[in-house]
């Protein structure tokens, strides 16, 4: 029995999302695929895929299987590299998911340097704040702000990010200056995507809910809202650096904000390619 037979094919359909896509691919006949799939699930004694005319969808059993299949092949892979020696040149695609602000302003030039380093290593960066699926979305790690609350990712601090409140001089000569975050309640506030804001008093950490005329995904969206005068808003303190030193924007209520945000290396499991655990430990050696 050719243990092996049919499973190339089968996570190609997986990840590709159909066998149409996966034959044109690897560049063989839909029915090839189609017999492939066929084979291996005469011979798991299972059913993969629930097919109709219009769509494809895994069953459970296909997904526990494609699972588990995608942790063996990359177990497969890192063994591959392990015993063709560490001296070797790392190569192969890099995957990584950001989100806009912080990465594109603090991480950019530190992942060119890695590329520049390892000319075999192919990185691709999707600046995004969705919060992608990494291993259905085909991501080897993602770097965002604030450490998640998904237990199945492994989470590593890459940097300590304090928070700060910002507004306009304009905005506070015509509706004052807060002096305690309950202040907040009677001013507009500009929210990202939580409108339940964060703050410690000593040790002690407390929420304020908030609500304003203007949201936004965006951190460059909002900067410009509050240097406008329209609000109030809530953002990592390295973000408004500039601005803050200008004085185009002021800092508010520093003593009730959180110092110990941070962003962080998202990946999923151990069982990385070395390419990635090494560009994993760069980013937090060289980052400052």
């Amino acid at each position: 029995m050719d243990l092996w037979q049919g499973l190339d094919v089968f996570l190609s359909v997986v990840s590709e999302g159909s066998f149409t896509a996966a034959a044109r691919k690897s560049n063989v006949s839909v029915a090839h695929v189609s017999r492939q799939v066929g084979y291996l699930e005469d011979r798991l004694g299972v059913v993969l895929f629930k097919r109709n005319t219009r769509k494809m969808l895994l069953t459970d059993s296909g997904r526990h299987y494609a699972s588990k299949l995608k942790e063996i092949r990359q177990q497969l892979l890192n063994l591959n590299e392990e015993v063709q020696g560490e001296d070797s040149q790392l190569q192969g695609p890099i995957a990584i998911s950001c989100s806009v602000g912080y990465a594109s302003r603090q991480l950019t030039t530190l992942l060119a340097r890695f590329a520049a380093e390892n000319p075999k290593v192919s990185l691709r960066i999707d600046y995004s704040p969705r919060n992608v699926d990494l291993v259905d979305d085909g991501f080897d790690l993602a770097i965002r702000f604030g450490k998640p609350a998904d237990s199945n990712l492994t989470a590593r601090r890459l940097s300590q990010r304090p928070m700060t409140l910002v507004a306009s001089p304009d905005y506070l000569a015509v509706h004052g200056t807060p002096q305690h975050p309950d202040d907040l309640s009677t001013h507009n506030c500009l929210v990202a995507t939580n409108r339940r804001w964060q703050f410690q008093n000593g040790s002690d950490p407390f929420t304020v809910n908030v609500n304003g005329n203007w949201s936004s995904n965006n951190a460059d969206a909002l900067i410009n809202a509050c240097l406008t005068g329209l609000g109030i808003s809530y953002l990592a303190a390295d973000l408004i650096l500039p601005q803050v030193n200008q004085g185009t924007l002021v800092s508010l209520l520093s003593e009730f904000c959180p110092v110990d945000n941070g962003s962080w290396l998202l990946y999923s499991g151990s069982n990385q390619p070395s390419r990635v655990r090494l560009l994993i430990e760069y980013l937090i050696k060289n980052h400052g």
